[in-house]
């Protein structure tokens, strides 16, 4: 029911004090009606007759805005067709080109029934939204060209595909503020919720979010993005930086960039996705990334990121992909710490083109081993924490940095994969295969230190001098004489089996052949690491 003619007169005289707004103060605020502070319950506000009053105040606004013909007739006319109470094509015509422009109105929540206000609004051609604020879930304006500048919406918000009015950042939300969820997936106010999540995709042919705050999550689901999604149009850099709690992406297909800097995430995941141009989400940090059965076509850029968990599985990467400079993992967790299930995993994807993990950090361990890598990638100045990072993982960067002819870098990486060998024989117990790796770690660090060689070398010649001065004057036969004999017997066999091996019988000392034999296999082996050592960290 339509109350009056009139502009509602109300119980205080007192004027709005909103800007350019004549209407009197509701009740006890200094506002009218119209640009007061909503009640999210439905029922309260529709018992205590402000569902009412705020919906004859905004078609009497409407009506003031559009209307060219101020008679009462045509008003009356004008009315009864925003209400759907007669049909007029001529109308219907000519309010396509209207523009009414809502500024600091609190929208209530609204329904289906006879004071909804969506019922009239979508049958102008242009509205531009300004400083608004909603208590309601949405606007399915289908229709009309909508801008929402500088809006809040205070409850869980789902974004109808509407018209995008003309405006400079040629986005559907400018500058706006969404304190709850908000939702872009197929929607309509009248099918049920399951009947809505039945494959049905929706495309959006502009812009979305420009310079937008988000203080809840975001969901975008089963949709085709022409236009960006999130962009800050130029000359309209951001002075912010906004933390979201989540943002889901499920079945989208973007075919324009997709950038998402200045945003920091706490759980960000993308599922079953297409992103047909550059993605770029750099230098933030987010809590829990996952990224499944998603094909990049152009360029991925996420440098500069700060992942505390990460998970990557079934990807295509088809242009270059940037992770340089990137954390993974916990920086301030104890190596003893870290969980399996911690490691930073890229799991079955596939690198096209050139990957940048240069001057990464991965506190927790890498899994690459399912990766393939078309063409080269970049780990200098990488570091892995060994913790939980498999062998082979070790063995596809070292031979990466092989590949590209950085030797040093890939025996670097040599050591982390025998280390890793080294502790799998331990756990499967086969003991006797650990015997060459461990002489080889205890030796030289598998060819990385050259000083223990060095050191090796003093301390065999040491004991190989002290030995030789005992046989000389006939002292070691004095240190345990019970078995005297049968060192003596032992001894004696053993210098025959050395003095048999010709080529190196010339160089054995007379009565301590079998023991000149060993020390020239020791003083040999610590010469080889040596040379292998320096010839490790000076290969060009």
């Amino acid at each position: 029911m339509y109350i009056s003619n009139k502009i509602i007169k109300w119980e205080t005289m007192a004027t709005c004090s909103q800007h350019n707004c004549q209407l009197q103060n509701y009740k006890n605020f200094d506002k009218c009606i119209l640009h007061c502070p909503k009640t999210t319950d439905y029922q309260d506000a529709k018992l205590d007759g402000s569902l009412v009053l705020f919906y004859n105040a905004l078609l009497e606004e409407t009506i003031n805005q559009v209307s060219t013909n101020n008679t009462i007739s045509a008003v009356e006319k004008l009315k009864g067709f925003l209400m759907g109470k007669n049909q007029d094509f001529y109308k219907e015509k000519q309010l396509k080109n209207r523009l009414i422009t809502l500024a600091g109105i609190h929208f209530p929540e609204r329904r289906s029934d006879y004071f909804d206000y969506e019922q009239f609004l979508g049958k102008i051609g242009k509205i531009h939204f300004i400083k608004c604020e909603y208590y309601l879930n949405t606007l399915e304006l289908k229709e009309s060209y909508v801008l929402f500048d500088e809006c809040k919406f205070n409850e869980d918000w789902s974004v109808y595909d509407n018209k995008v009015l003309e405006n400079a950042s040629g986005s559907s939300y400018l500058r706006c503020i969404f304190e709850q969820e908000v939702e872009v997936r197929y929607w309509s106010d009248s099918e049920s919720e399951e009947n809505q999540k039945k494959n049905k995709i929706v495309v959006f042919e502009n812009d979305l979010f420009a310079n937008c705050i988000f203080n809840g999550s975001i969901l975008l689901e089963k949709t085709i993005f022409e236009g960006q999604v999130f962009k800050f149009a130029k000359g309209m850099e951001p002075n912010f930086q906004s933390k979201i709690d989540k943002i889901e992406i499920l079945g989208c297909t973007f075919n324009s960039r997709f950038i998402f800097n200045n945003y920091d995430v706490k759980k960000f995941t993308c599922h079953n996705s297409i992103f047909k141009e550059k993605f770029e989400f750099k230098g933030r940090e987010i809590n829990f990334f996952e990224i499944l059965n998603t094909d990049f076509l152009k360029v991925a850029d996420l440098f500069g990121n700060r992942f505390i968990n990460f998970i990557m599985e079934k990807c295509n990467f088809e242009d270059v992909a940037v992770f340089g400079n990137c954390k993974f993992g916990e920086e301030n967790n104890k190596e003893s710490d870290s969980k399996k299930s911690d490691i930073t995993t890229f799991k079955f994807i596939v690198f096209l083109d050139f990957v940048n993990l240069s001057n990464s950090i991965f506190f927790n361990g890498l899994d690459i081993e399912t990766v393939s890598f078309k063409e080269n990638a970049n780990f200098l100045k990488t570091k892995i924490n060994p913790k939980n990072t498999s062998r082979d993982t070790f063995r596809i960067v070292k031979n990466i940095f092989d590949k590209v002819g950085n030797y040093i870098e890939a025996n670097t990486f040599y050591q982390f994969e025998m280390k890793s060998y080294l502790k799998e024989l331990f756990d499967e117990k086969k003991y006797l295969k650990m015997l060459i790796p461990l002489l080889d770690w205890i030796v030289s660090d598998f060819g990385q230190s050259y000083l223990r060689p060095i050191l090796g070398i003093i301390l065999v010649g040491v004991l190989h001098c002290l030995i030789q001065l005992g046989f000389e004057n006939n002292s070691l036969y004095k240190i345990f004489t019970p078995l005297n004999s049968f060192f003596s017997y032992s001894t004696h066999l053993l210098n025959n089996f050395a003095k048999n091996i010709l080529p190196l019988s010339k160089f054995l000392k007379d009565g301590m052949e079998f023991l000149s034999l060993l020390f020239y296999i020791f003083y040999s082996s610590l010469f080889w690491q040596i040379i292998r050592v320096f010839k490790r960290h000076t290969k060009r």
